[in-house]
């Protein structure tokens, strides 16, 4: 388990659809100590305030219909020095990560078939952790950094 939830609480905010899948996240995510739940609504992307008032650790997105990143989570990922990325597609098959390291920067990760136990363990990383989440080396992965 990674040692920052030692040092201190993981924030994270949900801004993902469909409800559903955000609700079963929400619900994973609050049976691990540590790991809070800040914000659960589309509106985060909306109102960056918060971002910028709290160390949000985790922005959890959905997938545009392109594949792509919303421009506002991006936006965000840049302008915050502690915040990663972790953006889902809508049936929840696909995962994109925008991680930010220690070591090199920023790594981007797509995922495939990314079970439920593995999100959370990839949302117990927190930036300045010695060792990055284990389930980013499953066979399938291709990491690139940035």
């Amino acid at each position: 388990m990674p040692t920052s939830l030692a040092r201190s609480p993981h924030l994270i905010a949900l801004a993902n659809e469909p409800r559903m899948l955000r609700e079963m996240l929400r619900r994973a995510l609050d049976a691990i100590p540590g790991l809070i739940v800040v914000e659960e609504t589309m509106a985060p992307l909306e109102r960056s305030t918060l971002f910028h008032q709290v160390q949000i650790d985790w922005l959890v997105v959905s997938l545009e219909e392109n594949e792509r990143l919303p421009r506002a989570a991006l936006l965000l990922f840049n302008q915050i020095p502690c915040l990663s990325l972790l953006a889902l597609s809508l049936d929840g098959s696909r995962v994109e990560i925008w991680l930010k390291t220690t070591q090199s920067g920023v790594l981007k990760l797509s995922l495939e078939n990314v079970a439920l136990p593995e999100l959370v363990t990839l949302l117990q990383y927190k930036v300045g952790d010695a060792q990055l989440p284990p389930a980013l080396f499953r066979p399938s992965n291709s990491p690139s950094n940035l």
